[in-house]
């Protein structure tokens, strides 16, 4: 279930997304290094929680345009749909474009917007909004792109793979002895 505040409106069509100040290198990378992943939360008839993160998870760098669909992320939907994999047929070769922002201001973490274009005649699903060839949504933290199929025998839409926007977790620093240090 996303957090309250997790899908935003859109900006205006030719706006630029708000960027974080990048004043200095050091700044700059470390603007760079936030990243987030669009993680898999539910997969029809599958168990993507039983999947390591990395296997259902789509990392998304930082500025950087990133396409998602059965083209670019070989493999990845196929596993995730190996339950029923007859929903592999409702997701594009390029499904979607998106890219990932931070926004904020102060001594608060920024907060992480992801902007997300539907490419595909098959709409998905910004934060339970239909967003159909063409349009553009965005999403923070918590929010979820899901990928829709409106089947013949039914009217209503199947959600069959659903994703949350997540903040990558900062990995641990190896541990490192000093000579003449010895762990107690």
């Amino acid at each position: 279930m996303p957090k309250a505040g997790a899908c935003g409106a859109s900006p205006a069509v030719g706006s630029s997304p708000a960027r974080l100040p990048s004043a200095g290198r050091q700044q700059k990378q470390e603007h760079t290094a936030l990243a987030a992943s669009l993680e898999c939360v539910h997969a029809q008839g599958g168990r993507p929680a039983e999947l390591t993160v990395e296997a259902r998870s789509i990392m998304l760098p930082m500025d950087e345009s990133l396409e998602i669909g059965r083209q670019h992320q070989p493999g990845r939907f196929e596993e995730l749909l190996r339950a029923e994999p007859h929903w592999l047929t409702y997701i594009s070769r390029a499904h979607c474009r998106v890219m990932l922002h931070a926004s904020g201001n102060g001594g608060a973490p920024p907060q992480l917007l992801l902007r997300v274009e539907n490419l595909s005649a098959n709409a998905v699903l910004v934060c339970g909004k239909p967003l159909v060839k063409g349009q553009v949504e965005t999403i923070t933290e918590g929010g979820t792109l899901e990928f829709v199929a409106k089947q013949r025998e039914s009217l209503q839409d199947t959600k069959f793979l659903s994703f949350m926007l997540r903040r990558a977790s900062p990995r641990p620093l190896p541990a490192v002895q000093l000579p003449g240090h010895y762990p107690l």
